[in-house]
């Protein structure tokens, strides 16, 4: 029996609630390297800076909503034929419903992140054009996802920029040296989600050899991928203790596992796949010795797996 129009677990999926803590754990990673970028010490996160943080994670949050629901909005027409479940082909929602969630949610979102969050003068312009250019590239991916298997990396830019407003929240790096600490995890995170993001197109009965391949080539080089920062970082911390080595080996572990899983149901790896992303997180914040803020990171993956057996990430 299909959920009532409009019902509560229809928005979830709509939504796709089950990813947030996805975002919430980037927040922790790209303030802790903001922290790292103007010597601050990224441990004492929450402590000190810990409004500017809760802030930038709830405007995120509403833009990534914002931007899932659009993703369904214009798609409509394609789910229809291969995810008639999805909450706008199955009727549960409207498409103006979606559409008007979408606009709500993306104002609340800029709102926040430009006007409410109390973030620190120096930074206000430049984290103004990171969530513009956010903003602009997932309204891109939405609308040209569809069309051009090119479009996944806008979904990595996605990914990545969410390191960098978050840093930027702390103010704007200066010099080139400390742009590199913000802007190389960023990066590797847009190459991981892009990985990911290739295997996914084939999520909807895509059996073909090439697609095994990108499953392949995805499970044995995204692990090798996520450890570049910690050869970039190593120079900018005082000490790499077994806590690094503990998260470096869970990360390439569990990025392994997912992609095993993937080479039979694509659509649970990607959704380990994406929960790995708070991994990643956890193993950034490790790296800059935020040692305890590493545990909320966890906590953030383990609540994804949780809210995926009910709420689908994909």
């Amino acid at each position: 029996m299909s959920a009532p129009r409009g019902g509560l677990q229809a928005w979830l999926e709509l939504a796709r609630v089950s990813n947030l803590p996805t975002v919430w754990s980037g927040v922790l990673a790209g303030t802790a390297l903001g922290a790292l970028v103007h010597d601050d010490d990224p441990g004492t996160l929450l402590g000190e800076a810990w409004l500017v943080v809760v802030a930038v994670a709830l405007g995120l949050s509403a833009i990534y909503v914002a931007g899932m629901a659009f993703n369904d909005f214009c798609d409509r027409a394609v789910d229809a034929r291969e995810r008639p479940a999805r909450p706008v082909p199955s009727g549960r929602i409207s498409p103006g419903a979606a559409l008007a969630f979408t606009l709500g949610m993306g104002v609340l979102g800029a709102f926040v992140l430009l006007v409410a969050a109390p973030v620190r003068e120096p930074g206000l312009r430049g984290m103004g054009l990171g969530v513009i250019t956010l903003v602009a590239c997932i309204a891109a991916y939405d609308l040209l996802h569809a069309r051009s298997a090119a479009s996944v990396l806008l979904l990595g830019a996605c990914r990545g920029l969410v390191y960098l407003v978050a840093g930027l929240s702390l103010g704007t790096p200066g010099g080139v040296a400390a742009w590199s600490t913000l802007a190389m995890p960023a990066v590797v995170l847009a190459l991981y989600v892009v990985g990911f993001s290739i295997v996914a197109r084939g999520e909807v009965g895509d059996t073909s050899p090439r697609s095994a391949q990108s499953r392949v080539m995805a499970m044995t080089t995204l692990p090798c991928l996520l450890l570049l920062p910690g050869i970039f970082l190593w120079p900018e911390v005082s000490a790499v203790g077994w806590t690094v080595a503990a998260s470096a080996a869970v990360l390439v572990g569990w990025t392994l596992h997912a992609g095993l899983r993937a080479r039979h149901d694509v659509g649970d790896g990607v959704e380990r796949w994406i929960a790995g992303i708070c991994l990643f997180d956890a193993f950034l914040l490790a790296l800059v010795e935020a040692w305890w803020v590493v545990l909320i990171a966890l906590a953030c993956f383990g609540l994804v797996r949780l809210v995926h057996r009910r709420v689908p990430g994909t």
